[in-house]
Formats: C-alpha cells, sequence, structure tokens
C-alpha cells in the first residue's frame, strides 16, 4: 500500500553475533546463517566475537522455518573461558556467507581463528580480547551434499593448520604470538604487528549439480605490506565438484607453476588479482578489500566479482585533522573458472549426462601404500600423472584413452612419506589434487 503499513519480523534466534547472510534458491527455498558468539565463563551476558556458525531453512518462500542448526556443534567449544591465557577456536565475526548449488544444496561459508577473551576487572562494561580477527584466519566450508565442513583456504582440505602457523594446545597468548619467524615479530604488549590472514568468504554455484566456487580475501606474503604496516591484500578462489570434499583452482595450472612461482598453493588455489605494493605510501597501496560475488556463475561459465581498490589497505585514519584519505576506486573483475555449462536455467528442463568426467582418490586418506584413483573421461584422451611438492614429475601413471570409468593403482610404498599431487588433464578440464603419504 505504498509504505502505508508493513508486515511483521519474524525473530527467527534470540542468540546472534553480529553477522548473518541469506542464500535462496531456485525452487523457493530460503536459508539464514549467522554466527552465535560464545558466552563469557563467570560473566553477567557477556559474550566473545567468536562463535558457533548456525541456520534456519524455509521450504516455502519465508513462511515457516526449521529449528535451528548447529553446523559446529562438537567442533567449536560453547563456552570461551575468562582468561587471557586460554585461547579458543572460533567462528569470527563479519566473515559469513551462504549459497544454495544448482542442486539446492545448501553450502555455508565462513572464517575461523584462535582467539582469547577476557573481563576487565575494572570496568564491568569492558571485555578484552587478544587477537584481530583477521590473524590466522582459516576459511571454513560446509555443505549438506557431505553433511561437514571442511578447509578450503589451507594446504588441504583436512588440515589441522591454516595458511598461517599458530599453536593449537591453548598455550599461553604471550607464546602463540611469538611468530618473529614470518618477518612479524611482536608489537606492543606483544601483539603481532600487523599480522595476516584470510577473511569475506563469498560463494557462488556453477554448474547443474552441486559445484560451488569460493572466494576469499587474503594475503600469504608477509613482506607485502604497506609502509603503514597493513595489509596489502589479494582475492583467492578455489572450486569444488564434490561437495567441498576436495579444492581445486578455478585457472589451469602445471607443475611449472610451482617453480616459475614458487609456491605450491597453485595445486589448490588461484589468486585471482596477485598485486603487490611493499612498503607503499598513501595512494600507492595496491589492495583488494571489501569484494562480493554474483552467487549465480551463468552458462558464460564467468564469476562476477566487484571490490575496492584500496590505496589505503583498510587502514584506520588515527588524526583525521591531517586530512589525509584516499578516494578509492570501484572495481568490476571477470573470472573465466572453468569450461561448463553454468546452473541450468529454471525455465529449461535440462538432463543430467549420464557419464561426467571426473577423478576419485578411493579408500581412506592418508595412505601409507597402493593409491587406487578411479577415473572416467568416456571416449577421450587423458593423463594422470604424480609430481612431489617440489613440483618434479614422480610416475606417469596413465596416458591413453580411456574407454569409460577405470580405476589406476600407484604403489606409493617404496617412496618418501610426504605430499603429493595428482595431475589429471582431459580434453575439457584439468584436475589436481593432493595425496599424504605416510608410513
Amino acid at each position: 500500500d505504498g509504505g502505508g503499513s508493513f508486515s511483521a519480523w519474524q525473530v527467527l534466534s534470540e542468540e546472534a553475533g553480529s553477522d548473518a547472510a541469506m542464500a535462496v534458491s531456485k525452487d523457493s527455498k530460503v536459508a539464514i546463517a549467522w554466527g552465535a558468539p560464545l558466552p563469557i565463563t563467570g560473566t553477567d551476558n557477556k559474550f566473545a566475537t567468536h562463535g558457533n556458525v548456525r541456520y534456519v531453512e524455509s521450504t516455502n518462500s519465508g513462511a515457516s522455518w526449521s529449528s535451528e542448526v548447529e553446523i559446529t556443534d562438537g567442533f567449536y567449544t560453547e563456552e570461551q573461558p575468562n582468561t587471557r591465557d586460554t585461547i579458543t577456536l572460533g567462528a569470527i565475526a563479519n566473515s559469513l556467507d551462504c549459497a544454495y548449488d544448482a542442486s539446492g544444496n545448501l553450502h555455508i561459508a565462513w572464517g575461523d581463528a584462535w582467539r582469547s577473551a577476557y573481563e576487565n576487572p575494572d570496568d564491568e562494561f569492558k571485555v578484552y580480547f587478544s587477537c584481530f580477527q583477521r590473524w590466522f584466519a582459516r576459511m571454513m566450508h560446509y555443505s549438506e551434499v557431505t553433511d561437514t565442513f571442511y578447509v578450503v583456504s589451507s594446504m588441504g582440505v583436512h588440515d589441522e593448520f591454516t595458511q598461517f602457523p599458530y599453536y593449537t594446545d591453548g598455550t599461553h597468548i604471550d607464546e602463540f604470538l611469538d611468530m618473529g619467524f614470518w618477518g612479524l615479530g611482536p608489537g606492543v604488549e606483544k601483539y603481532i604487528n600487523p599480522g595476516l590472514g584470510c577473511w569475506n568468504p563469498q560463494l557462488a554455484a556453477i554448474g547443474p549439480d552441486d559445484d560451488m566456487v569460493y572466494t576469499w580475501t587474503g594475503q600469504w606474503d608477509s613482506l607485502d605490506l604497506t609502509a603503514a604496516g597493513t595489509i596489502n591484500a589479494d582475492l583467492y578462489a578455489a572450486i569444488t565438484t564434490d561437495g567441498g570434499n576436495t579444492w581445486v583452482p578455478v585457472a589451469d595450472w602445471d607443475s611449472t607453476d610451482i617453480d616459475t612461482l614458487g609456491s605450491w598453493l597453485f595445486a589448490h588455489i588461484t589468486n585471482l588479482t596477485g598485486s603487490h605494493s611493499p612498503q607503499a605510501h598513501i595512494g600507492e597501496s595496491l589492495s583488494e578489500e571489501y569484494h562480493s560475488v554474483w552467487p549465480w556463475i551463468g552458462s558464460d561459465s564467468i564469476l562476477h566479482i566487484t571490490y575496492i581498490h584500496d590505496l589505503f589497505a583498510g587502514s584506520c585514519l588515527h588524526d583525521p585533522t591531517k586530512d589525509i584519505f584516499t578516494e578509492n576506486p570501484v572495481m568490476y573483475l571477470p573470472v573465466k573458472v572453468k569450461v561448463g555449462d553454468g546452473p541450468p536455467d529454471p525455465a529449461v528442463e535440462e538432463t543430467r549426462p549420464a557419464e561426467l568426467t571426473q577423478i576419485k582418490v578411493l579408500g581412506k586418506h592418508p595412505v601409507a601404500g597402493p593409491v587406487a584413483f578411479s577415473v572416467n573421461a568416456p571416449d577421450a584422451h587423458v593423463s594422470l600423472k604424480i609430481y612431489d611438492a617440489a613440483g618434479n614429475l614422480v610416475k606417469t601413471l596413465f596416458e591413453g584413452k580411456l574407454g569409460g570409468t577405470q580405476v589406476i593403482t600407484w604403489d606409493a610404498s617404496a617412496i618418501a612419506a610426504g605430499v603429493y599431487f595428482y595431475h589429471f588433464v582431459t580434453p575439457a578440464r584439468t584436475t589436481n589434487g593432493r595425496v599424504v603419504v605416510v608410513h
């Protein structure tokens, strides 16, 4: 009625923090995810800024909602100890997204990090926290396809450690922050200055099934800092075709990239921007911040991204009277993520191909003996090769034409324990993954 009256708000949860995200599927399912902060032990209604991840879902366009589901139940703690001497892992605030894939499965993305929280004994209204949220964060992913969650941003999906090292045994926070070998060193009150990490996850569905592209903001290079010590951030991306169980780059790579670019990261993720401006002054920083993506990738396979080219690298102005500011451009970045048809148009009936080009590692992981790969590339010439972490070719397992699904075995019992990469190439796509060998 032209704004004369409005419908009533629906309260979906009484226990939410400072972040929430919403997703809508093509068949009118709606999901809302949020971070539920941890209560601080022994305090009256005080909470930490990290906690657990919950969501509710409606299958009838929001007319009714499911009960709350805590997807991190049992992984994160339910209460934050009231002490600076203990750090706990939890989903951090302001780092959450959710989306549906083309099959109607819900995906949730968030960042987590280790922090401590404690009440100020001299001020009943204040709570102190140990770490800024971006430090040592890693990007997490949950999918209904697997009903579990995985690490996206670290070396492998099951790693305990993130892209940046930290202690996981609850050690004293002073020791936790003693990271001088990273070139960061202790700052005021032994806090790391400036710290690195990854934040702001974004999800976009691609393909007719459960494929999902995951992007985030972050920085791996501990030397890519402004003259003021703030982070010159890049945009990163990875793609999953199995509900999040494995993650691969969104761009083709080959073993020579490891030697040329000096990093094994290209076996898992893609740096979409790759800008560097170490020791840049105000107005000269090459930092990509505050990005967002359109949550559906169409038949052109283009991931549509917008972000701010932050010429000041996210730093705060401590003295506005000095008239220091930057005019930061709004940027648009189209990224071709892979060859594919994109999600089907809801108005067009599509049939799924009977066989899809794919590779799977069979059995338990890590491995100690033979490794079995199930490969499927109908009537196509393919190759399957194994590389070590330095990019050296270890073995060519198969080179030729496949007539359908086939199991290819690699005997890893005679090689040294460590991290190896498989490289599976077909005319349609390139797939890479990691195998950890133990003895």
